[in-house]
């Protein structure tokens, strides 16, 4: 299954990995740079890479904590993930899910507060990520796990159907 994993923020991750049961194939992946206001151009750009994508999956900040200091960030962070996924929700045919950081990092690396190295070795030691770039950025990695982890799900949930 090819899910195209998105990471939003001020930089905007993306990768596109083909999830298998027990293991998953880096296929591309890249950062796109949100300029004020472009969330549309994002989600434009975003949309023309689901060819042959079966599932998007985007980050929630819902549920994201932080601290006072990083709420500036996480406010626009969260609003440009929100017409980001508006957009594409609209656009896309292509089924849309949405899950927190800290359910896919719990379950991709075994604990919900991993850091960049952490994700890093939890991506190519345990879910056996082939062909993962060395020294892919952080945005690129988070949208890596994030699709695994909701490839996974899609996965485990056609099993049970």
């Amino acid at each position: 299954m090819k899910v195209l994993g998105i990471d939003p923020g001020t930089h905007v991750g993306w990768c596109i990995v083909d999830v298998r049961a027990d293991t998953a194939r880096w296929c591309e992946a890249g950062t796109i740079e949100l300029a004020p206001g472009g969330e549309i151009q994002v989600a434009g750009k975003l949309s023309m890479m689901r060819q042959g994508v079966e599932l998007i999956a985007i980050e929630d900040f819902a549920k994201k904590w932080c601290s006072p200091a990083q709420a500036q960030q996480m406010v626009q962070s969260a609003q440009s993930a929100g017409i980001i996924r508006g957009w594409l929700a609209s656009q896309c045919s292509v089924p849309l899910v949405a899950f927190s950081s800290y359910d896919w990092r719990k379950v991709i690396t075994g604990t919900s507060t991993a850091k960049d190295k952490q994700i890093e070795h939890a991506l190519v030691e345990i879910q056996h990520v082939a062909d993962l770039p060395k020294r892919s950025n952080p945005h690129v990695r988070d949208a890596c796990g994030l699709a695994i982890y909701a490839g996974r799900v899609a996965l485990a949930d056609t099993r049970a159907a």
